[in-house]
């Protein structure tokens, strides 16, 4: 009885364990992550916007940086992400814009 005892407690650990790890990955990537996201966005505006283009692109990058960062700011490690509702953004290819063909 007490190696099963031992065996069950080593087993609550592991799941402890494990969950600690699925819960800091879940707050990197909804706090996190989304910041590398920005950061390529804005690389690749810079390298394929006009001026004017790039321009409105960093207003907007600016503006999401500072509600990511408050994000940050108040993190407690714990995620909020609701993954039964979480839906993965993807491109609408007919709103893509075509590309090196005129303004936005």
């Amino acid at each position: 009885m007490s190696n099963a005892s031992k065996q069950m407690r080593q087993l609550h650990e592991d799941v402890l364990a494990v969950s600690k790890e699925l819960m800091a990955t879940d707050n990197y990537i909804e706090k996190y992550l989304p910041f590398e996201q920005l950061n390529l966005i804005f690389d690749m505006g810079k390298e394929t916007s006009s001026l004017k283009q790039y321009g409105k692109l960093q207003t907007f990058l600016e503006q999401k940086y500072e509600d990511l960062e408050e994000l940050v700011r108040i993190d407690d490690g714990k995620a909020k992400l609701n993954k039964k509702t979480y839906k993965k953004q993807t491109l609408d290819m007919d709103r893509a814009l075509p590309l090196n063909r005129g303004e936005f």
